[in-house]
């Protein structure tokens, strides 16, 4: 009985805690990056509940639960994929193609958002696939197969366009340093930050998972993913760059890059997504209780596609705080989960998984055409490519995609076929 009282003890003593720190944070989030404005209570006010809802979560939900005797999945929970989800997938893809293109024309958008999405789904299939027998080891070799193939050509498809060449930057793309801070430049391809973010943050959260118990882990992701979210909420409210960090010179925030508080943030975000899916799937049957529900369902779900991509490319549906574009991606990934409406049923077809093998080449061969090869054209001919905008993006698209294909048969299989006599 005393150790339960000293249990709800130390919660109260945390969640207390807690509040203060979500109420303390968001003024001074709020107040450093409006001080010479006036302040919006009520937006900051939202913010403050937003913060205090998710620790609550995650801390009730998740972290003080007792510790299950089954493992982080259900049996044989690893071996169904979501085909649909490889529709979003391909969505996001396009989007960052398009996101490049409008930049090289000098069309104003924040298409790079949709890295976010990536970033959460990265997250949501390391714990859907997670297999505690896999070695670290093994894991990271798994990447380095699956990743170094296409970034050696897309780096090379780059450096096409640059008359100095450097090995250093060449070779910083292969070893997963652009974008952590562990390289000070660009590499050749400028995608690359991505990836690189995403092995290490994934190499992460795999050793916590496999190393820790769930609460730990829960609680161990769950702060990181909680801390990144406030440093993102501050820092993309700054000038954003590839390599910008938070805060000013000479200051310890200095040496934060936002690059890899969004992996951190997003991939604890997809975590949590997943874990509350595998626990919460066996209710939903994906089948509608009616057509009225069937329609209902699958307007939501245009809406919130069209919502979470045109807002990408219009300052009029972006929201005022940079957070609800996370929020509308985690809706939309949990409508396409629950598959209760037509949409979703929709692109729960064979045909969208069939091209999901593509996208990792489209979205690391794609630069050579929408940052280099627009931007030569336009300086070489400006009135023909502004005049001809609709045209240049669309054969900026198809061209994309014929690249990621020629990647994934000419260099991404063979490459990997190579690799793993290499590493293993």
């Amino acid at each position: 009985m005393i150790h339960i009282a000293t249990n709800q003890y130390i919660k109260y003593i945390i969640n207390s805690a807690l509040t203060i720190l979500c109420l303390t944070q968001c003024h001074s989030l709020y107040w450093e990056v409006w001080k010479s404005q006036k302040i919006d209570y009520a937006n900051l006010l939202i913010l403050g509940v937003l913060f205090y809802i998710t620790w609550l979560s995650l801390y009730q939900c998740y972290i003080t639960r007792n510790e299950p005797t089954v493992p982080i999945l259900k049996e044989n929970v690893s071996n169904f994929k979501i085909i649909n989800i490889e529709f979003l997938r391909l969505v996001f893809t396009l989007i960052i193609v398009l996101h490049h293109t409008f930049k090289s024309l000098g069309i104003a958008n924040r298409g790079w958002y949709g890295v976010e999405f990536f970033f959460m789904l990265s997250g949501f299939f390391l714990v859907y696939t997670f297999n505690n027998n896999c070695l670290t080891l093994d894991f990271i070799r798994k990447k380095i197969v699956r990743f170094v193939p296409l970034i050696v050509v897309g780096s090379f498809l780059n450096i096409l366009y640059h008359q100095d060449i450097s090995i250093s930057k060449f070779l910083s793309a292969i070893f997963f340093m652009p974008g952590t801070g562990l390289f000070p430049e660009h590499s050749y391809l400028g995608p690359a930050w991505y990836l690189s973010v995403l092995f290490w943050v994934s190499i992460l959260y795999f050793y916590i998972m496999k190393n820790f118990s769930p609460s730990k882990r829960n609680l161990i992701i769950g702060i990181l993913t909680f801390i990144a979210c406030l440093i993102f909420i501050r820092g993309a409210s700054l000038k954003w760059g590839a390599f910008t960090v938070l805060g000013q010179k000479d200051t310890i925030e200095g040496i934060i890059l936002m690059t890899l508080v969004r992996g951190i943030m997003n991939m604890g975000i997809g975590y949590f997504i997943a874990i509350y899916w595998i626990e919460v799937s066996h209710n939903f049957e994906h089948k509608y209780n009616s057509n009225k529900q069937y329609f209902l369902f699958g307007i939501i779900e245009i809406v919130m596609l069209i919502y979470s991509t045109l807002m990408l490319f219009n300052n009029n549906l972006f929201p005022s705080q940079a957070i609800f574009v996370h929020i509308s991606f985690i809706a939309l990934i949990y409508l396409w989960l629950i598959r209760k409406g037509f949409l979703s049923n929709l692109t729960n077809n064979i045909l969208f998984l069939k091209l999901s093998k593509y996208l990792l080449g489209i979205y690391l061969c794609h630069s050579c055409i929408a940052e280099h090869l627009i931007p030569l054209l336009r300086r070489k001919y400006p009135d023909i490519i502004m005049g001809h905008s609709l045209l240049v993006i669309i054969s900026s698209i198809i061209s994309s995609i014929i690249i990621g294909i020629w990647a994934h048969y000419v260099i991404e299989k063979p490459g990997e076929k190579l690799l793993r006599k290499v590493v293993y």
